[in-house]
């Protein structure tokens, strides 16, 4: 029955664009909760886990 189906891909975005969306999907959800992570825990306490953060990478 899907053997005799065919399907077509179209590409809508080059590979880069793609690799763009991705990146600012990871990378933007993460810059913009920073923001809000700190003023829920305070300057100094937001500071220390930052640097605590970057070092368990």
């Amino acid at each position: 029955m899907m053997e005799d189906a065919e399907f077509t891909i179209v590409n809508k975005y080059s590979t880069p664009t793609g690799l763009i969306y991705i990146f600012n999907l990871v990378i933007g959800t993460g810059a913009l909760t920073l923001p809000k992570a700190v003023h829920e825990t305070g300057w100094l306490l937001g500071s220390i886990f930052l640097v605590l953060i970057c070092f368990f990478r």
